[in-house]
């Protein structure tokens, strides 16, 4: 039997989206918890409401950063299975 160790430690795998519309409101929630968390994630809405300021500030008070700039789905993708798709498209 092969036994395999995870030598790294869970928080490195731990991501934290910061989904808030306040450039100051994201800061302090980071900093609050940045020993807990292996990096921070900055989306679109937290983007859209600080620009590039959020990447800047998020970077240099955390020193880890993920940036995720994909497009938004529109809602009515968001909430439609697979097996709708395919259902609505045959009729």
């Amino acid at each position: 039997m092969t036994t395999t160790t995870f030598d790294a430690h869970p928080r490195s795998s731990l991501i934290v989206a910061l989904d808030f519309d306040s450039l100051s409101t994201a800061l302090k929630f980071a900093q609050q918890v940045a020993d807990l968390v292996g990096m921070f994630k900055i989306g679109n809405q937290l983007f859209t409401a600080a620009g590039p300021a959020a990447v800047k500030e998020v970077a240099r008070a955390t020193g880890r950063l993920l940036q995720s700039l994909a497009p938004p789905r529109p809602r009515s993708l968001v909430n439609e299975s697979p097996r709708e798709d395919a259902a609505s498209s045959q009729t």
